[in-house]
């Protein structure tokens, strides 16, 4: 009940500060969108919004790109160099990926989600986590390096 109050309060200050920016950007978002952007990202000032045929791009001024497909639902979720809210990867990622992430200690490392289907991929600072959600399958790491080094 707590947090609900308080994602409440969180959302009407950001939707007044919007308002009181007078943002074209910010009144042009479905309210999905609204919703995510206010939960996760509630300081950052909605700089465009652009909709297209596949779905709509979302770019927070000095903060994160957000893609989402048709029905809103979020594809990519990119920091575009600072790392997502944890809050974001807690309540939006598979708990078998979260904790998963959690257990490696790099819940607060994630630079950016994308998903296609049931598979999420992660992506830390110099690795990347995929998980499969039609198999449970969690594969880590992938980087090009550690790649190199296990043809050796």
């Amino acid at each position: 009940m707590k947090r609900n109050t308080l994602n409440f309060v969180a959302l009407l200050i950001t939707i007044l500060m919007m308002g009181a920016c007078g943002n074209n950007a910010w009144d042009d978002l479905p309210s999905p969108i609204v919703k995510l952007v206010s939960e996760y990202f509630p300081f950052g000032e909605v700089s465009s919004y652009v909709e297209n045929d596949n779905g709509s791009v979302v770019k927070i001024r000095n903060g994160a790109e957000l893609t989402f497909d048709k029905e809103y639902m979020w594809i990519k979720v990119d920091g575009r160099g600072s790392t997502l809210p944890v809050q974001f990867i807690y309540d939006q990622l598979p708990k078998e990926l979260y904790d998963y992430l959690e257990a490696i200690e790099n819940v607060d490392s994630i630079y950016c989600v994308s998903r296609t289907g049931d598979v999420i991929k992660v992506e830390l600072l110099d690795s990347n986590v995929e998980y499969d959600g039609a198999t449970g399958t969690i594969t880590y790491p992938t980087t090009e390096a550690l790649q190199d080094v296990l043809r050796l």
